[in-house]
């Protein structure tokens, strides 16, 4: 474990991480964070900002592939005895949620207080990847949960592709949602990691991702699938189409998961059993896949963060796979994501040999 962000980001250079200049006023600043939160558990910053007031926490944003998410896992490795919990931002709504959901059974008041209550006990610190609003009813109960977590002293470090004012734009309410914004302008310090290259791709190039049915490509896929051993049989999750399993790997149709309508929690479901997923026939979407478009980011990134396996057929490159539509700006991440799972140095390629 590494004592400072400094020192993690340095391995890395050493392991082959090009030095970043926007990265490294991030490492500086989360490193600084790390420093206030060791002051203020032991006393020193509850005297200087008053009791009961953390430390600021950090909304991180930027493009894709710009190394938000591995400075986080930097930071986290830094920790030591400070309790801290790093989730994707989807797998904290669920867990809200089904909060939310025992708190009704049990007649509690406050409800929302209690789902968030839940998700931070004793905590210092709470890091959530990817925010991203696209459900309704997350928008209108984000901004109290927020809340009710920094008063409990808890900072949050947040990383997202996008600035507070871009959050859940166009969507339903959305007046209702920009207290939301506002609590994070004014809560957060608000860091953009701008400029540079998107280190996902072009490091190493893909061994799980085939176009077409045909050729040694497709085979290679199909053989994953083959070596897999165990008796096949026949799941859902959730309100998925059919799909194949074999021991820890799935084999689904892109149609099975994307063009049915799977919620978050089914996702995070399904990387929870699957080590490893072949997902077939990924089309090309189009103006009129807006829903389909959406599961697909969905379902890539609940893979990513959860360190799945991933081997795709697909019809054409994921450059060229949704070229305009209203998830535009949020495919971007997941082309990025495409490129660097199916690479045979990926940490979840393990499934696959």
């Amino acid at each position: 474990m590494a004592e400072t962000l400094a020192a993690y980001y340095d391995a890395k250079v050493e392991e082959g991480l090009s030095r970043d200049p926007a990265q490294l006023e991030i490492v500086a600043r989360l490193d600084a964070l790390r420093s206030e939160l060791d002051d203020y558990r032991s006393g020193g910053l509850s005297r200087l900002f008053g009791r009961g007031s953390a430390p600021r926490g950090v909304y991180l944003w930027g493009d894709v592939g710009r190394g938000k998410s591995m400075l986080v896992d930097g930071l986290m490795q830094t920790m030591g005895d400070i309790p801290a919990r790093r989730t994707h931002f989807h797998a904290f709504m669920r867990d809200i949620h089904r909060a939310l959901h025992t708190a009704r059974e049990q007649g509690r008041d406050e409800l929302v207080h209690h789902a968030a209550d839940a998700q931070v006990p004793g905590l210092s610190l709470l890091a959530l990847d990817e925010l991203e609003i696209v459900d309704i009813v997350d928008a209108m109960i984000v901004g109290r949960v927020f809340s009710r977590v920094l008063e409990r002293g808890c900072t949050v470090v947040v990383t997202s592709n996008r600035p507070p004012a871009e959050l859940y734009r166009d969507g339903l309410k959305r007046d209702l949602f920009l207290p939301f914004v506002r609590l994070i302008e004014e809560r957060l310090d608000v860091l953009h990691l701008d400029g540079g290259r998107d280190y996902r791709v072009g490091s190493c190039a893909a061994a799980f991702y085939a176009v077409g049915d045909d050729g040694a490509e497709g085979a290679r896929i199909d053989a994953l699938w083959d070596a897999a051993g165990d008796a096949e049989r026949e799941i859902t999750i959730g309100a998925s189409g059919v799909m194949r399993r074999k021991g820890g790997m799935v084999r689904a149709d892109f149609a099975a998961l994307c063009r049915v309508p799977m919620a978050p929690s089914s996702y995070l479901d399904l990387a929870e059993q699957a080590e490893g997923l072949i997902l077939d026939n990924v089309p090309v979407l189009g103006e009129r896949d807006h829903d389909a478009a959406r599961r697909f980011i969905l379902l890539v990134d609940t893979l990513y963060d959860a360190g799945c396996g991933l081997a795709v057929r697909a019809s054409t490159e994921p450059e060229v796979l949704y070229r305009a539509g209203e998830f535009g700006a949020e495919f971007r991440r997941t082309v990025s994501r495409l490129h660097e799972m199916t690479r045979p140095d990926w940490r979840g390629a393990s499934t696959f040999r």
